[in-house]
């Protein structure tokens, strides 16, 4: 019988029973590396076992020695039939040799590009275990199989195909052993092991053949998940698990004693059909055909139900039910007790049938009805805009939305009653009343409106940067000669007709303005609604083009790191694209080096990484959309595009690579908002009552100015309690009366604590008066700020430390 030998080894064996191996390139000498692994080059650290039985399996250990084609032992003629164990970095191969004709020396190697490499010392025999024969050929767990040859009473271990160990050995004598065959073993060969320190292993020259368990039959109480499932047979040891029709397992099987029988829980996830036993030995055994149980008689009440109350499920079998499912509403929570299911109708449920789900994938539906909303009478159908219509009926508080003349107003809902709220900006129309599932009741009365003003605005912004463009619509607004925002005129007009009007927002300082409309006839009307004014902004385009992104060179677009310095924190960046529908793209946002950004401020849109239309703003399917995603640039991000810029293609110091699949880009733009606050001076100055600690504020600023402005002094406090004395150019400060600190003093007490950096005192008309009827000629500290020379005010004071001091 031919025998194969092969070896498992601990580090402590290895480093008394391997030898370093000394490589040879070319047939020539090389100095011997201590560096015994590669991850490139062929090398070659150690063998074994050295000596090693004739007939038995010799391994090589080092790196990528998958490339070896040959190896030659002296005395015998090249192996080429070589066993890779594992490739790359480290590696193991093996060689099965003969019993006879090997001899003492050293083994060479030849790599596939011809590269030799030799061992570093002889390699040396010893007399080997003899494994002859086995039998019987044929054999099922429990059998006995007999070994027999030379020192068999070396043998220690016995392991099978598909990995099985038998450590139990009878040794009888030195020609013969017998051990039992395990329930995991399968046909192939039988490996005998001495169990050294590294283990020479024997093969059998022929396949001990184990034969199939017998499943005879699957019998179920109740199919159910949960529920027990017992198979019979013979052999049933050999099983490894139970597979269920739709691929569910279970390995976990109660045998008894005798192998004759398991039982096994039926798995969640388990449906009608076959039901197989799988052995160790990975063949199917069909044990039986289950039918799982599924509801039965289902009922649903009351009928109809209103959306919000609770519906009952009554039926045979509804504990096997694990989701229930409405048109509208999936995964709906529902609680079953006493044999049945109790499930509140979500609002957004629509009619039709409840879908009770299985784990096993099956469903079973049932019918219901919702109570419906009824209109009976609505009252008045002309009015005033800005009175109430009332709308009667019953279910009325089903309603979670209502529209006149398609134009959302507001309302309050009950049972029996709708009020509409309109508005100086409602239309005459019909009244749509949508439900939260999207049902909608449609009156038949139409609503006629009538307005006290004759400017009608019915579409406005609710807020407006300065400089940007305001658009109103609505009618009439021919007659209009001048529209002001607050006291500001609007100069420029971009469109007016008589019913749109575009002009562009006038400064104003930040805040909410009526907005008066002046007509020909002289007289003056105020729209019903505010607005807000925002700041202006100062928008940079840093980059410009049309190119489909792709992965590739020439598909990314770049945007220099240059082009965000002095940025400052909480500007936006504005990605322009189109998207096509129906179609899912993205967009990956990286810093210079190609680490992805991660815009998380939620005043702009969040993206981690990667920008996925789809997942922003939905599926859509009406053709090409441009497109314009906002993000906001933190000073983080504003950080890290400097600190990590990097090349990109043909470009250098690029702060923001894009690339992606889909999206055309046609513009990036950067915004920053403009502060309105004017740095009038700007230190640190630590206060005192001598020239040291005081300076002066110049008068320009101040004619400048408009009563109402204000005057923001940027501060620290130094001690327990402060002050800073605010006088006129000359030293004077009786007139100086700020309406906020109730004189010319700020101090701890009036700032409201200790921690508080910052006060706005306003300029009325009287302060701003006396400041220009009383222009001084001293500055003090920080001359930067001195324009002309005339002086406003001089500031000085104790125990506070003034930053910056600005005007609004």
């Amino acid at each position: 019988m031919k025998l194969i030998m092969k070896k498992i080894f601990s580090i402590s064996a290895i480093l008394a029973a391997c030898v370093l191996a000394l490589g040879l390139s070319g047939c020539s000498s090389k100095e011997l590396d201590t560096d015994q692994y590669s991850d490139k080059d062929v090398k070659l650290a150690s063998f074994g076992p050295n000596p090693v039985m004739r007939g038995a399996t010799l391994r090589f250990f080092g790196s990528n020695l998958d490339r070896i084609v040959e190896v030659s032992v002296p005395g015998l003629d090249p192996i080429t039939d070589i066993e890779v164990v594992t490739s790359g970095n480290p590696s193991e191969i093996r060689i099965q040799l003969p019993a006879e004709g090997a001899q003492v020396g050293k083994i060479s190697l030849k790599s596939s590009d011809g590269k030799v490499f030799t061992t570093q010392v002889d390699v040396e025999y010893t007399e080997p275990i003899v494994f002859d024969s086995f039998s019987p050929a044929e054999a099922m767990p429990g059998d006995v199989i007999t070994v027999k040859g030379d020192y068999m009473n070396l043998v220690q271990s016995v392991t099978f195909e598909g990995g099985a160990i038998v450590t139990e050995i009878n040794h009888n004598g030195r020609h013969e052993a017998s051990f039992k065959v395990p329930s995991k073993a399968i046909t192939g060969k039988i490996i005998l092991s001495d169990e050294g320190a590294i283990a020479n292993l024997l093969y059998s020259e022929e396949d001990l053949v184990i034969g199939d368990p017998t499943v005879k039959s699957l019998t179920v109480a109740v199919a159910k998940p949960g529920e027990n499932a017992v198979v019979k047979g013979a052999y049933l040891d050999m099983i490894d698990k139970v597979v269920f029709e739709g691929g569910a397992e279970v390995s976990e099987l109660a045998l008894n004693e005798d192998a004759t029988e398991f039982s096994l829980a039926i798995p969640a996830g388990a449906q009608s059909g076959e039901v197989k036993a799988v052995s160790h030995a990975a063949k199917e055994f069909v044990a039986g055909e289950i039918e799982l149980v599924i509801p039965t008689d289902v009922a649903a009440a009351p009928s109809p139900v209103k959306a919000g109350a609770d519906l009952v499920i009554s039926g045979n079998d509804l504990d096997v039910v694990t989701s229930v499912d409405f048109p509208g509403a999936s995964g709906v929570e529902f609680v079953f007790a006493e044999d049945a299911i109790t499930v509140t109708v979500p609002a957004t449920a629509t009619e039709g049938d409840i879908a009770l789900n299985m784990a096993s994938g099956e469903a079973v539906n049932v019918a219901f009805t919702l109570v419906h909303p009824v209109v009976s009478a609505i009252a008045p159908v002309e009015l005033m805009a800005g009175e109430t219509i009332t709308v009667t009926g019953t279910d009325l508080d089903l309603i979670t939305g209502v529209t006149l003349g398609g134009k959302p107003v507001e309302f309050t809902a009950e049972a029996e009653k709708i009020v509409v709220q309109t508005a100086n900006t409602s239309v005459s129309g019909k009244l749509v009343l949508s439900l939260a599932n999207g049902e909608k009741v449609e009156p038949e009365d139409a609503i006629t409106l009538s307005y006290d003003s004759f400017i009608i605005v019915n579409d406005m912004p609710a807020a407006e940067h300065i400089g940007a463009i305001v658009t109103l619509k609505g009618e009439n607004f021919m007659m209009i000669e001048n529209i002001y925002i607050g006291e500001e005129k609007v100069s420029k007009y971009n469109l007016r007709s008589d019913n749109e009007i575009q002009f562009v927002m006038p400064w104003n300082k930040v805040g909410t303005y009526s907005m008066y409309f002046h007509l020909l006839s002289g007289d003056v009307e105020t729209c019903p609604q505010t607005i807000d004014v925002l700041l202006e902004q100062d928008i940079m385009t840093v980059w410009e083009g049309s190119l489909q992104i792709t992965w590739n060179d020439g598909g990314r677009v770049t945007v220099p790191a240059a082009s965000f310095t002095g940025i400052p924190a909480g500007s936006k960046l504005r990605f322009y694209y189109t998207q096509v529908d129906q179609q899912w793209d993205q967009a990956q946002l990286n810093y210079g080096n190609w680490t992805g950004i991660n815009f998380d401020d939620p005043a702009g849109t969040v993206i981690n990484g990667t920008l996925v239309p789809t997942d922003v703003y939905g599926w859509f399917t009406d053709g090409i959309l441009d497109r314009c995603t906002e993000v906001v640039l933190t000073k983080e991000i504003l950080e890290n595009i400097q600190a990590n810029k990097g090349d990109c293609e043909d470009k250098t110091a690029c702060g923001i690579i894009i690339q992606g699949s889909g999206l055309t880009f046609t513009k990036i733009e950067i915004v920053c908002d403009i502060p309105q606050e004017v740095t009038i001076y700007e230190g640190p100055t630590t206060l005192t009552w001598g020239d040291d600690g005081r300076f002066g504020l110049a008068m320009t600023y101040f004619e400048a100015a408009k009563p109402g402005s204000q005057l923001i002094f940027y501060l620290e406090q130094t001690d327990a309690w402060g002050q800073v004395q605010l006088n006129d150019g000359w030293w004077a400060n009786a007139d100086m009366n700020f309406p906020e600190i109730g004189g010319a003093y700020i101090t701890t007490d009036n700032l409201g604590g200790k921690d508080v950096t910052r006060i706005a005192l306003t300029l009325t008309a009287d302060i701003l008066d006396h400041i220009l009827a009383t222009s001084g000629d001293y500055f003090g500290l920080n001359s930067q700020f001195q324009g002309d020379g005339r002086v406003a005010m001089v500031i000085q004071g104790s125990d506070m430390i003034i930053n910056k001091v600005c005007i609004l």
